[in-house]
């Protein structure tokens, strides 16, 4: 099997996504070439996980000092599973923001979990003009 392309990117986190988004929107056929979910680490296990969590830590410390405001607040307790669930439906709502944006902007996402597209091979084609170039994304049997 045989992609060509104008703009081939590595890996679908924060920049490839993002700059795939913006290749695709000047014009160009772009395919990400992505090893597990698009979002990447930022998305999935770092930045925006560790955000969820920070905010729930926030209010149920704000929600243990209402009382210095006049408000009581009996029986507060902290649901480790359940902001748990908050994150990963935070992170869930987000990637699943991302892949709409990727089809939106007629964007191909080779997702390398799938046996299918492994092993591959990127190469840089040029045409006659030298400021014509795309590249060809091949899967090798």
């Amino acid at each position: 099997m045989t992609i060509s392309c104008d703009v081939a990117i590595l890996g679908g986190g924060t920049g490839g996504y993002v700059a795939a988004i913006r290749a695709a929107q000047l014009g160009k056929s772009v395919v990400v070439i992505e090893m597990d979910k698009l979002g990447g680490t930022c998305l999935h296990r770092g930045c925006i996980p560790s955000k969820s969590l920070l905010r729930s830590a926030e209010v149920y410390a704000e929600i243990q000092e209402s009382e210095s405001y006049g408000i009581e607040t009996a029986g507060v307790k902290l649901v480790f599973p359940k902001v748990q669930s908050r994150k990963e439906a935070v992170v869930e709502q987000l990637h699943q923001g991302v892949q709409f944006l990727m089809r939106k902007n007629k964007i191909q996402v080779l997702n390398l979990t799938q046996d299918y597209y492994k092993p591959f091979t990127v190469k840089k084609k040029r045409e006659e003009k030298p400021e014509s170039r795309y590249f060809t994304v091949i899967r090798r049997n």
